[in-house]
């Protein structure tokens, strides 16, 4: 749960897969012509395949990049929801492991 207020540091480690894609929590840009079409599809814009997104109570308009880390100060109480920056509908082809770490600060 992270409550308005309060800021929270996070740090992500390890490695996930995104079809033949390898890479970290911080995401890789569009490497093909294929990725590059489908960018308007991923579920945040602005930031690279498969970046570690946060948001609150599976809210799209409170996400946030986390990536291999940052902070964040939410602007209401929720539960933390996270997620690869992928298309909806392709999540079938992902695979791997990252841990994130969550320290409130204040």
């Amino acid at each position: 749960m992270l409550e308005q207020g309060h800021t929270y540091r996070f740090t992500a480690t390890g490695e996930w897969v995104d079809g033949w894609n390898r890479c970290g929590p911080e995401g890789y840009a569009s490497n093909n012509v294929f990725l590059r079409l489908l960018e308007w599809a991923r579920r945040d814009l602005s930031e690279p395949w498969f970046a570690l997104i946060g948001a609150q109570a599976h809210d799209l308009s409170t996400r946030f990049a986390i990536g291999a880390g940052s902070e964040c100060q939410p602007r209401q109480t929720g539960e933390l929801t996270c997620f690869a920056n992928d298309v909806p509908f392709l999540y079938w082809n992902n695979r791997g492991e990252i841990a994130l770490t969550i320290e409130r600060l204040v």
